[in-house]
């Protein structure tokens, strides 16, 4: 992570915009942010927190009011952050929430949400990533690769927190050096093992049930055979073998009870074939006699059924004599069918919608004359006939109301025309007001441009200087990706070449081995024999292959050092061309220049609109003039129009008269009109049926004349008489049809009568069925007990034998489950930690994490020595802290001059500033070399100087100044006059009474 830039606009102390170009700090390689307490310098570090996961570090946070104090009411605080993450340069904008001012709140004030941005440089312009805060906290954090407390612990050393990783417990270590060295996968091993160990427990637990299940199976098939043998059978798996043994002697006793269930089976159905063959030739017997005595009862029921079927005779020849007169009764009763449907529809017209009362009948019958409807029609015609006339009235008076609309209309946009020239006319003195301002603004613009060729001169050369700034940056920005690429070739030597020297280690005892002989004393233990010596590896590597890669990493260096030296000589050109530039963008210069132009053409052209001021002063007397003559003509207009108004209503309103006395105030006639109309369809529909009625009545009475004559010919009385005797050609069929089928059944019945066998078997004696069935059922059963007996014999044989196949089977399986479940136990437990092998309950992801923690330890003592004279020392140790469940990150400090291991916690002040700075600059190392971990080359310390002492401040900025050559950037944040002057690249932060400002440039501070 490098800073770039930081843009604060009323924040903390800070009430307008300050902009902060870090370029020349970072190429400084150690700066310091000074100035008096309380000005505002932690919150320069503040802002950096701010803009990058929208908290401020530590306690700050807690009251999240993060606006200026001295900023105006008006002014939005505002944190604008350009820095490079993961090799990528983005700019973050957030604006914290805060109270606006506004006039509708009933307070006062509004409050504004908090809102964020991020943009990233592609291609030499801003590409938009996203606008919601959640999504660039998730972006930002992923990039750094650090939480806001981790970041804090790291990277932004504040105040009262700085010695936060060193006193911090186990858990709080691991999850700082999980973020940065992305250990969890052996956390996913962890877990995998334990899930493993379940697994295998489960499936232990599985086999070992099945078994108990097998046990309870083969219990409950051997318990019933058991009890008759006479032995017992084991309840448990531990009894596996008995049981074994018990059914392997049931099997074979089982083989003879299966042959003797079969003889018995064998004799039962002999013996049951012969009582069911007896029984079934009395029952043949039986059925003989029995349909002897059906065929003698059924003879004698249809004998006396012969009466039925003379009736049946009798109701056949009558319906034939009625088909006759059939179409005669039909053609009548369809003629009084004819009257009533005329009756029906005289009576619909009239009861429809009251017409009986609408048409004013005068009759009480149900059927009217036609000469009363005929009067009733002649009634409606004629005052349908006045009704169209008034309707013609009535179009007449919506024409005229049309007119008055229309005129009405055209008589609003005559007053609103001559309303709107008499304002244009008031307005024409404001207007020339206007025009002589305008003029007195040209001749302002003509006096500006006298000095406008010193100006543009001016403007030209900051563009030059900015154009050189660009070019500078765009140079810098190659050669700083080449530096990343010689980076990464830096650490991927380096990790070849310690792996080269870690397997050469490895390997020495390899090659001592190779130099061992019979009978000579071995040059570690002085043993003459040598039964095991040590032999040499396919990855075992030579002292010349280590010396060769080592002599790599050292060219690789000094590449990396070239493009450093090349890039602060590019830092050095790009301070002098911006400080020629006034430190514009080449787009901030173009716009100066295209304003300075701007203003000289505006200059040029400013006389020549003297003259057309002028005549736009002609122009709008002129047009007073014109509309003074329009408004007289305007309203001549709306005096005529009124006088046509007031005709056309004195018209309307005659007309309406007449209408009211008509048909009433308000009605309309068309709905009258359709009315009477609606009425003379009705009366004409009356007509007709009344006309279909008479027709009827007439026909009807012939039809009863022709009915009369028939009858008086026929046997039968009446019409209804003819109808009850007519049969359905079905009902004459199916009566003739049953006397056919008793004559037939009458047949069949003398024919089993006349047959000798049945004759024969009525004259014999009657059989005991019950007897003979009881006997064949007795000896059924017997056959069936024995079937079922010598079935469940066989069953219990097979299963036996499937029982004792899956018993040994499963047997043979368990104890390789047992074996695997107690290794996974073992594996699970020491790598989690919760195992009695495993004593200081170090889990392997904390033994990994332990590791790192060592490699980060030996970095800091390495930097520690130089400043405490090799005092203190940092150890990492296997062992639980106060309040830590697990071991493996534990740190204490070894003191020479006592030489005895030390709690962090009983270090002096200045003691933990410069132990903990050593650790962070360490831990700073150690992930920055990790390939793949976060990118750490900016640090802030703010304060603790203070507490050490002339010499140990020394002996710590002399080890800050070692951090140069690496690329790496410490800012320092203090007020002391001492590191003042020393350290000469300054950022100052001065106090006033309307808020702090900063200046980068120590000579502006100085003035």
């Amino acid at each position: 992570m490098r800073v770039h830039s930081l843009e604060m606009t009323a924040f903390g102390p800070f009430a307008g915009t300050e902009v902060i170009d870090f370029e020349p700090l970072n190429n400084a390689g150690v700066f310091l942010l000074t100035g008096p307490t309380g000005a505002g310098k932690t919150s320069i570090l503040d802002a950096i927190c701010f803009g990058l996961f929208g908290q401020v570090p530590g306690v700050r946070d807690k009251a999240k009011n993060y606006r200026s104090h001295h900023a105006p009411d008006g002014r939005a605080p505002r944190i604008v952050l350009e820095v490079t993450l993961q090799g990528r340069r983005f700019r973050i904008t957030r604006q914290p929430s805060w109270e606006r001012p506004s006039r509708r709140a009933r307070s006062g004030y509004v409050e504004e949400k908090a809102r964020a941005g991020i943009e990233e440089l592609v291609g030499g312009r801003w590409v938009a990533r996203s606008s919601r805060a959640d999504e660039v906290g998730h972006l930002v954090t992923g990039l750094v690769g650090l939480n806001r407390d981790q970041f804090c612990q790291v990277v932004l050393l504040a105040q009262g927190e700085f010695q936060t990783f060193l006193r911090a417990g186990g858990r709080d270590r691991q999850r700082l050096l999980e973020s940065l060295f992305g250990t969890q996968r052996f956390q996913a091993v962890e877990r995998w093992l334990v899930e493993h160990r379940r697994e295998q427990s489960r499936r232990f637990q599985e086999q070992a049930d099945a078994l108990d299940t097998l046990a309870a199976r083969l219990l409950e098939v051997c318990t019933p055979l058991a009890a008759e043998e006479q032995f017992g059978i084991p309840e448990t798996v531990s009894g596996c073998a008995e049981l074994l043994s018990e059914a392997q002697r049931l099997l074979a006793s089982g083989e003879e009870a299966v042959e003797e269930a079969a003889e018995r089976l064998d004799a039962a159905l002999t013996a049951g074939k012969h009582a069911q063959h007896a029984y079934d030739e009395a029952r043949a017997c039986a059925d003989l006699r029995r349909r002897h005595v059906v065929a003698l009862r059924r003879s004698d029921e249809l004998t006396a059924a012969a009466d039925l079927v003379a009736t049946r005779e009798e109701r056949v020849r009558r319906s034939r004599s009625a088909d006759a007169l059939l179409p005669v009764v039909q053609h009548a009763a369809e003629a009084d069918a004819a009257v009533c449907r005329a009756v029906q529809a005289v009576t619909g017209v009239l009861s429809r919608d009251a017409a009986s009362e609408r048409l004013r009948l005068d009759t009480t019958a149900p059927v009217p004359t036609p000469a009363e409807v005929a009067r009733v029609l002649a009634g409606l015609l004629d005052r349908t006939a006045r009704l169209a006339e008034l309707r013609t009235v009535e179009q007449e008076c919506d024409a005229l109301a049309r007119l008055i609309e229309t005129d009405s209309r055209e008589r609003t946009i005559l007053v609103a025309r001559r309303d709107l020239l008499d304002s244009q006319r008031r307005a024409h003195p404001g207007r020339i007001t206007v025009l002589l301002a305008q003029l007195s603004t040209e001749v302002a613009a003509v006096d500006r441009g006298a000095d406008i060729e010193d100006r543009l001169a001016r403007a030209r050369s900051t563009l030059s200087a900015a154009h050189q700034v660009e070019a500078l940056d765009a140079q810098r920005s190659e050669l700083e990706g080449r530096r990343r690429a010689a980076l990464s070739r830096v650490l991927a030597a380096t990790e070849r070449w310690l792996d080269a020297k870690e397997r050469l280690l490895a390997g020495v005892a390899a090659e001592l081995a190779g130099r061992l002989r019979d009978g000579e004393t071995c040059p570690v233990c002085g043993s003459p024999s040598h039964p095991f010596p040590a032999e040499v590896t396919d990855s075992h590597v030579g002292t010349q292959q280590e010396a060769e890669l080592y002599t790599h990493v050292t060219a690789t260096r000094e590449a990396l050092a070239d493009l450093d030296r090349r890039i602060e000589a590019g830092w050095a050109a790009r301070a002098k061309a911006s400080t020629s530039s006034n430190a514009l963008t080449v787009a901030h210069a173009q716009r100066v220049l295209d304003d300075t132009l701007a203003d000289q053409a505006a200059a040029a052209t400013a006389a020549g609109r003297k003259a057309d001021l002028a005549a736009e002063l002609r122009r709008i007397e002129a047009e007073a003039h014109e509309q003074q003559a329009e408004l007289d003509s305007l309203t001549q207009e709306c005096v005529r129009t009124d006088e046509r108004l007031e005709g056309l209503q004195r018209r309307r309103q005659s007309g309406l008269e007449r209408l009211s006395d008509a048909v009433g105030a308000g009605c309309r006639v068309e709905p009258i009109l359709q009315e009477a109309r609606r009425q003379h369809a009705r009366c004409v529909e009356l007509d007709s049926a009344v006309r279909e009625h008479r027709h009827a009545e007439r026909a009807a009475g012939r039809a009863d004349a022709r009915l009369g004559a028939a009858l008086a010919a026929s046997p039968f009385d009446s019409a209804a008489d003819v109808l009850a005797s007519t049969l359905s050609s079905t009902e004459a069929a199916s009566l003739e049809a049953l006397n056919l089928a008793h004559a037939a059944e009458l047949e069949a019945c003398l024919r089993e009568l006349r047959d000798p066998v049945l004759h024969a078997a009525a004259e014999s004696s009657a059989p005991d069925l019950d007897t003979l069935s009881a006997a064949a059922a007795e000896c059924n059963a017997r056959a069936a007990e024995a079937a079922g007996r010598a079935s469940a014999v066989h069953r219990r044989q097979l299963r036996l034998e499937e029982l004792v196949t899956e018993l040994e089977r499963g047997a043979a399986r368990l104890e390789p489950l047992r074996a695997a479940k107690e290794l996974a136990e073992t594996v699970a437990g020491i790598c989690c930690g919760s195992s009695a092998d495993n004593p200081t309950r170090t889990a392997l992801s904390h033994y990994v994490l332990g590791a790192r923690l060592s490699q980060v330890v030996a970095a800091a003592n390495a930097r520690l020595a130089g400043i405490c004279s090799g005092r203190y020392q940092l150890e990492h140790t296997m062992l639980r802290g106060a309040g830590d469940q697990r071991g493996g990150l534990g740190l204490v400090v070894h003191d020479a001059h006592t030489d005895r291991a030390r709690d962090p916690a009983t270090l002096s002040g200045g003691e933990s500033f410069y132990v903990s700075l050593s650790l962070a600059l360490g831990l700073a190392d150690v992930v920055t070399t990790e390939a793949g971990g976060a990118e750490l080359a900016t640090l802030f310390v703010d304060e603790g100087f203070g507490g050490l002492d002339d010499e140990t401040r020394e002996e710590v900025l002399d080890e800050l100044d070692g951090l140069r050559s690496g690329g790496r950037t410490i800012g320092l944040v203090s007020h002391l006059s001492e590191l003042r002057a020393r350290i000469p690249a300054q950022l100052h932060v001065v106090m006033g009474a309307h808020g702090s400002t900063c200046r980068p440039h120590p000579d502006e501070c100085g003035r």
